[in-house]
């Protein structure tokens, strides 16, 4: 947890109206004590997906709650103190309805959820109780010339939009556009960043200088050691064939935990300082890896934490670390130390 200290510390220096993303349970790394942690840090926006994200979160902390997907329920998310998007015709309607406080999503090229010219968000928005907007930027951590012509003209949009709602509207209203991505890389442009991935330690900007710590280490146990002889097979439908005899070693995690499937045969894990090679299809339970210099039963391996490192693995499978994360499930026991 001191290292999801240092992170929002890190991302507040940059600009210190922080909204941070803890859906999907705080992306895999456990919401409740992310948002205890960060409350006690002085953060005091939060962003989820859905009302039951929101209702799971509102029993433990009093901060602002932006649910950014589908919400079903105004009237209760109202009751709640909860805050629903509003992004078509649809939503508006439910706003309008239930008087609910909002935040109005424009559309600014993703094409995704949101309004897409300030005529129709003019239009849609009257008698709703909007206290701000946003939008999602499609291409902030691009690598090309592109990603940032995109990206910048995204911003742009935004800007003009704010300019028309502030003058439309009236009212003390807030403008958030930035991801982790924009926020690192172009700083504070709007009234803050709503951040996710950074706070857990993933920088999305290449050759960045902002240094950010992995918050999730992921082990598993050794179940069982087999001798396996030259030319035999291991695992399901005999993609890995032992080259020598060797000493194959049995983990206690499979893609049912979140070691998804797509590493057979390309995945590592380390132990002891020593990089093993995953052998074999990863099992829904377990997988096999080769056997490290007495190992013994019991032992632990580690997945992924500073080296191998989810973005390690996330490359190794063609991913990105959002599904690693967001894949270790539940039945994986979280400690927080």
């Amino acid at each position: 947890m001191d290292r999801l200290i240092k992170n929002y510390r890190t991302l507040r220096s940059i600009g210190r109206n922080i909204i941070a993303v803890v859906k999907a349970n705080a992306y895999g790394h456990g919401a409740k004590e992310v948002v205890k942690t960060l409350s006690a840090e002085g953060c005091a926006s939060f962003a989820v997906s859905s009302l039951k994200e929101a209702e799971e979160l509102r029993k433990i902390t009093d901060g602002e709650i932006i649910i950014l997907g589908f919400c079903d329920d105004f009237e209760r998310a109202r009751d709640m103190d909860a805050r629903p998007i509003v992004y078509d015709k649809y939503t508006a309607e439910k706003a309008r309805k239930s008087g609910a406080e909002v935040y109005i999503k424009v559309n600014v090229g993703m094409n995704r959820l949101g309004f897409s010219n300030e005529m129709e968000i003019i239009e849609k928005i009257k008698g709703i109780n909007a206290v701000g907007a946003l939008t999602h930027l499609s291409s902030a951590d691009g690598v090309d010339t592109v990603d940032e012509e995109i990206t910048l003209k995204q911003l742009e949009r935004f800007s003009h939009v704010q300019a028309v709602l502030k003058n439309e509207l009236k009212g003390d209203l807030s403008f958030y556009a930035e991801n982790s991505a924009a926020f690192i890389k172009y700083g504070a442009l709007f009234d803050g960043a709503r951040v996710g991935i950074s706070l857990y330690g993933i920088n999305p900007i290449k050759n960045s200088d902002i240094t950010l710590l992995p918050v999730m280490e992921v082990n598993a146990t050794v179940i069982a050691l087999n001798h396996v002889k030259r030319a035999e097979y291991v695992g399901y439908n005999h993609t890995y064939t032992a080259e020598n005899d060797m000493t194959v070693a049995v983990i206690a995690m499979g893609y049912a935990d979140g070691l998804t499937r797509a590493l057979s045969n390309v995945g590592r894990v380390k132990y002891k300082g020593e990089f093993l090679k995953i052998l074999g299809r990863v099992s829904m339970d377990s997988a096999m890896i080769e056997g490290g210099e007495n190992m013994r039963i019991c032992d632990e391996v580690n997945v992924f934490f500073d080296s191998p490192s989810v973005k390690d693995l996330a490359d190794a499978t063609g991913g990105v670390p959002y599904e690693i994360f967001t894949g270790i499930s539940a039945r994986v026991p979280r400690y927080f130390v």
